[in-house]
């Protein structure tokens, strides 16, 4: 979908906000007289509830924390290190002994680098693919929904600083819309289907046919 179609899918989701309801139902003239075709219905998916809340994404979650466990038990010792030694180097005046000071704390923060780079290049693989996993499954629960409930037009969102505080949230939505992005401010609980989207990729991750 390029950027013009999309723009045009979201001003048919403002339409139906504005109009109340969630069909939208175009018409065509037909010998003078107006005449009803077949109504679009336009839902929207938030998509950073569905990931909260998705038991794939909570155990990707947990399986990366415990990944990331090794390089926090290394990282600490190190750390502890540094701070013990820029303590004793703040206190110290014999020059050979700062010198000491001075090439342990670099060899400690130089071990600290390396395991940050680690788990960069960790994080970064994991992404790719948990992110292909994540979005597929989204993806598979949205076609199964709009297809149970005559969707037509399904559009995600997901509100910028959802788990901050509520001045936070606000200026990032202020910061998203001052860079161009379309950004909800009110949407109608009667077109939200995350929770439906949420049951169905539930259902087929557990191999269960979801209730429409």
């Amino acid at each position: 979908m390029n950027g013009s179609t999309w723009l045009i899918a979201f001003a048919g989701a403002i339409l139906v906000l504005l109009c109340g309801g969630h069909r939208l139902v175009p018409q065509s003239v037909e010998g003078g007289r107006a005449k009803d075709v077949s109504p679009t219905r336009v839902a929207i998916v938030n998509v950073g509830a569905f990931l909260k809340e998705y038991s794939r994404a909570r155990q990707i979650r947990a399986e990366l924390e415990a990944h990331l466990m090794p390089y926090k038990n290394k990282a600490k010792p190190l750390q502890g290190d540094v701070e013990t030694l820029q303590r004793e180097l703040r206190t110290t005046t014999d020059p050979d002994r700062q010198r000491a000071l001075e090439n342990a704390i670099k060899a400690k923060k130089q071990g600290l680098e390396e395991l940050s780079k680690e788990v960069v290049q960790l994080l970064e693989k994991r992404q790719e693919e948990n992110t292909k996993t994540l979005w597929g499954e989204m993806q598979a629960g949205i076609a199964a929904i709009a297809k149970a409930h005559g969707y037509q037009i399904v559009l995600g969102f997901s509100k910028p600083g959802e788990n901050n505080l509520p001045a936070a949230s606000r200026h990032r939505e202020l910061q998203a819309m001052d860079l161009g992005a379309l950004t909800p401010l009110h949407l109608q609980a009667a077109i939200d289907i995350t929770d439906l989207v949420l049951r169905a990729a539930e259902s087929a991750r557990r191999g269960a046919v979801p209730a429409p």
